[in-house]
């Protein structure tokens, strides 16, 4: 099928099938192809952008507003950038976790997210803060200090094993 002019619309009341015995569909423009929906075996279905460094991006209706939910930076070997966040059951990373943020947080939190224990840059002294939220104040317990310091805001430095405790051998009166 070709047309030298004009839309081509395929119309159909139930399915419209595209069945390819090679299992490859391409999409071209001016017949450079510049994607490609392909099968690998029965294991895997494959989304391929063929022109080099293009990105990809999953894109939506939001309340009438149409929104880019996920790009896939095809330079940074399929970086992904979310728009508004991530909600996952479980997540894994097999390799580094990097946060980057100004004063970036990090919470670890209950289900009813009502208790959470956050880690906070503070930019005061470069440094990191334990904070506690226990449903009605948050108390930053512990500093870690730039220097190597840590410091106990609340309570004790308990140790909970018998015959182990605290090593100064470090220094010359040990």
């Amino acid at each position: 099928l070709a047309l030298s002019s004009g839309s081509m619309v395929l119309d159909a009341a139930t399915d419209i099938i595209l069945d390819t015995d090679s299992g490859v569909v391409r999409f071209k423009d001016d017949g450079a192809t510049w994607g490609i929906l392909s099968r690998d075996g029965n294991s895997y279905f494959n989304l391929y952008s063929a022109i080099s460094d293009m990105d990809m991006r999953f894109q939506g209706n939001d309340g009438g507003s149409t929104v880019i939910a996920l790009t896939l930076d095809m330079s940074e070997a399929g970086q992904a950038a979310f728009n508004n966040g991530i909600t996952a059951v479980a997540v894994r990373v097999s390799d580094n976790m990097e946060i980057r943020a100004n004063d970036a947080e990090l919470y670890f939190t209950n289900a009813a997210n009502d208790r959470y224990a956050r880690f906070l840059r503070d930019n005061s002294n470069n440094g990191l803060d334990l904070n506690f939220y226990d449903g009605s104040s948050a108390v930053t317990r512990f500093k870690f200090g730039q220097t190597g310091n840590l410091q106990l805001n609340h309570g004790n430095l308990v140790i909970g094993t018998a015959g182990k405790g605290i090593d100064f051998s470090a220094t010359g009166d040990a």
